[in-house]
């Protein structure tokens, strides 16, 4: 019976720290974010805001049709979205992506769908051109140079405090 109980006791404390772990890495990507996209917002409630040429406030219409061209599941919280479209706007159809503590998901300007991850994330090859560019998904976004800095900032915040 103390054979079992140890195990117990080992099993509780393990799952213990995996939970602290896993909490404190949420924590630590929630801080990033909120320091880094609040930099280049208007307000300090940056979390539902819509960044296409400029700072607004995203819209009801604008954060569901985000989650429906970007597939963000609705408890997940959106940090920054950006419009790869030629007008503006997040339309179903639409290009560019959005920032989640989960990582980013995006629709790129060739059409592909999918979620970079915050690990992937922070080995991601970031450049800029006349696009910017994730890993090899291209992204003709309106401020182009701010939302660059803004995720290469992200990106090396990240490194420095989860590795």
């Amino acid at each position: 019976m103390a054979y079992i109980e140890k195990c117990r006791e080992r099993y509780d404390d393990t799952t213990r720290e995996t939970q602290t772990s896993m909490i404190s890495r949420k924590e630590v990507i929630l801080n990033v974010l909120s320091r880094v996209v609040s930099q280049i917002c208007a307000e300090d409630n940056f979390e539902h805001y819509f960044i296409s040429g400029g700072g607004n406030p995203i819209s009801e219409k604008n954060e569901e049709n985000a989650r429906n061209v970007f597939r963000i599941p609705a408890d997940v919280n959106v940090y920054f979205v950006t419009s790869a479209n030629m007008f503006g706007g997040i339309n179903i159809g639409g290009k560019g992506f959005a920032i989640t503590p989960e990582g980013i998901y995006y629709t790129d300007d060739k059409k592909n769908r999918g979620l970079i991850d915050i690990d992937d994330f922070m080995d991601a090859d970031l450049r800029i051109k006349n696009y910017i560019c994730i890993d090899g998904h291209e992204f003709n976004t309106t401020n182009k140079r701010v939302v660059f800095k803004m995720l290469l900032d992200l990106q090396n915040e990240l490194i420095n405090e989860l590795r």
